[in-house]
């Protein structure tokens, strides 16, 4: 699913704030965009909403994002 920057981006910057010129975009799947952190390759993983998931044993798994943000970053 390609999704059009004036979509992504605003979403994102509204879940992370300015932190979101620190991620890449790299897909999606299910509805849930697929963003990677360029410092620690990690992801995350927002649906439209703003809720962040964790990929979990093939299946994404919703989760708070204060826990999403530490895993992230850490």
């Amino acid at each position: 699913m390609d999704e059009p920057s004036e979509i992504l981006w605003p979403l994102l910057e509204r879940v992370v704030g300015d932190a979101f010129r620190e991620f890449m975009f790299m897909g999606a799947v299910d509805g849930i965009l697929l963003f990677k952190h360029i410092w620690t390759r990690r992801y995350l993983n927002v649906d439209r909403e703003g809720n962040t998931y964790r990929y979990v044993g093939g299946r994404y798994d919703r989760m708070p994002l204060a826990e999403a943000l530490c895993h992230v970053l850490s």
